[in-house]
Protein backbone atom coordinates (compact mmCIF):
# COMPACT_ATOMS: atom_id res chain seq x y z
CA UNK A 1 0.00 0.00 0.00
CA UNK A 2 3.03 2.17 0.92
CA UNK A 3 4.45 1.67 -2.81
CA UNK A 4 1.64 2.54 -4.54
CA UNK A 5 1.16 6.14 -2.28
CA UNK A 6 4.81 6.36 -3.17
CA UNK A 7 4.47 6.24 -7.09
CA UNK A 8 1.41 8.29 -6.97
CA UNK A 9 3.52 10.96 -5.48
CA UNK A 10 6.10 10.50 -8.12
CA UNK A 11 4.05 10.46 -11.34
CA UNK A 12 2.42 14.23 -9.21
CA UNK A 13 5.83 15.27 -8.59
CA UNK A 14 6.93 14.60 -12.12
CA UNK A 15 3.51 16.25 -13.55
CA UNK A 16 4.28 19.32 -11.20
CA UNK A 17 8.10 19.40 -12.83
CA UNK A 18 6.86 19.41 -16.41
CA UNK A 19 3.75 21.94 -15.86
CA UNK A 20 6.62 24.61 -13.98
CA UNK A 21 9.57 24.01 -16.26
CA UNK A 22 7.13 25.38 -19.19
CA UNK A 23 8.03 28.88 -18.30
CA UNK A 24 11.91 28.02 -18.26
CA UNK A 25 14.00 28.49 -21.81
CA UNK A 26 14.60 25.23 -23.09
CA UNK A 27 18.12 24.61 -21.99
CA UNK A 28 17.30 25.69 -17.91
CA UNK A 29 14.17 23.41 -18.16
CA UNK A 30 16.80 20.53 -19.27
CA UNK A 31 19.16 21.16 -16.48
CA UNK A 32 16.25 21.66 -13.95
CA UNK A 33 14.48 17.98 -15.07
CA UNK A 34 18.08 16.65 -14.95
CA UNK A 35 19.11 17.91 -11.22
CA UNK A 36 15.41 16.75 -9.68
CA UNK A 37 16.21 13.56 -11.69
CA UNK A 38 20.14 12.93 -9.75
CA UNK A 39 18.26 13.73 -6.71
CA UNK A 40 15.07 11.79 -6.51
CA UNK A 41 16.92 8.36 -8.13
CA UNK A 42 18.85 7.82 -5.08
CA UNK A 43 16.41 8.65 -2.62
CA UNK A 44 13.85 5.73 -4.80
CA UNK A 45 16.99 3.21 -4.17
CA UNK A 46 17.24 4.03 -0.55
CA UNK A 47 13.62 3.03 -0.20
CA UNK A 48 13.41 -0.27 -2.41
CA UNK A 49 16.54 -1.34 -0.95
CA UNK A 50 15.15 -0.97 2.89
CA UNK A 51 11.75 -2.67 1.43
CA UNK A 52 13.45 -5.61 0.48
CA UNK A 53 15.64 -6.29 3.69
CA UNK A 54 12.36 -5.36 5.54
CA UNK A 55 10.77 -8.09 3.54
CA UNK A 56 13.81 -10.21 4.13
CA UNK A 57 14.12 -10.36 7.51
CA UNK A 58 10.48 -10.61 8.44
CA UNK A 59 9.12 -14.17 10.67
CA UNK A 60 7.04 -16.50 7.99
CA UNK A 61 4.27 -15.98 8.02
CA UNK A 62 2.71 -19.40 6.87
CA UNK A 63 4.23 -22.92 6.62
CA UNK A 64 5.75 -25.10 9.02
CA UNK A 65 8.20 -21.89 10.49
CA UNK A 66 4.98 -19.74 11.10
CA UNK A 67 2.76 -21.72 13.11
CA UNK A 68 6.47 -22.66 15.70
CA UNK A 69 5.63 -20.22 18.63
CA UNK A 70 2.27 -19.08 17.60
CA UNK A 71 -0.68 -18.82 20.42
CA UNK A 72 -3.69 -20.32 20.13
CA UNK A 73 -6.96 -21.92 22.25
CA UNK A 74 -7.80 -25.65 23.40
CA UNK A 75 -10.95 -26.32 22.09
CA UNK A 76 -11.24 -29.37 23.50
CA UNK A 77 -9.20 -30.94 26.74
CA UNK A 78 -5.72 -32.65 25.85
CA UNK A 79 -4.87 -35.34 27.76
CA UNK A 80 -2.89 -36.07 25.94
CA UNK A 81 -4.13 -35.26 22.77
CA UNK A 82 -7.35 -32.82 21.12
CA UNK A 83 -7.90 -30.19 19.33
CA UNK A 84 -7.07 -26.54 19.05
CA UNK A 85 -7.51 -23.23 17.54
CA UNK A 86 -3.98 -21.40 16.03
CA UNK A 87 -3.57 -19.43 12.93
CA UNK A 88 -7.39 -19.25 11.79
CA UNK A 89 -7.22 -23.25 11.73
CA UNK A 90 -8.47 -26.07 13.94
CA UNK A 91 -5.44 -28.63 14.46
CA UNK A 92 -4.81 -32.23 15.84
CA UNK A 93 -2.63 -31.52 18.62
CA UNK A 94 -1.10 -33.21 22.17
CA UNK A 95 0.93 -32.21 25.22
CA UNK A 96 2.98 -33.55 27.65
CA UNK A 97 0.90 -32.24 30.70
CA UNK A 98 -2.89 -32.23 30.72
CA UNK A 99 -4.50 -29.24 28.65
CA UNK A 100 -8.03 -28.02 29.56
CA UNK A 101 -10.71 -26.93 27.24
CA UNK A 102 -10.82 -23.04 26.60
CA UNK A 103 -7.08 -22.93 27.63
CA UNK A 104 -4.56 -20.78 25.89
CA UNK A 105 -1.51 -22.77 24.39
CA UNK A 106 2.13 -22.18 22.53
CA UNK A 107 2.81 -24.16 19.17
CA UNK A 108 6.41 -26.10 20.16
CA UNK A 109 6.92 -28.03 17.47
CA UNK A 110 4.74 -29.67 14.11
CA UNK A 111 4.83 -33.16 13.46
CA UNK A 112 3.13 -34.36 10.19
CA UNK A 113 -0.34 -32.75 10.60
CA UNK A 114 -0.18 -32.86 14.40
CA UNK A 115 1.08 -29.88 16.76
CA UNK A 116 2.76 -30.35 19.97
CA UNK A 117 1.84 -27.50 22.25
CA UNK A 118 2.24 -26.86 26.31
CA UNK A 119 -0.34 -24.66 28.01
CA UNK A 120 0.60 -21.12 28.57
CA UNK A 121 1.21 -19.99 32.04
Amino acid sequence: MKIRYFFLGMILLGILILLLSFSLPARERQVNIIEINDAITPAFFVFAVSLALKAQMAKPASGREGLIGERGVAQTRLDPEGKVFVHGELWNAYSEGAVGEGEKIQVLKMEGLKLKVQKLA
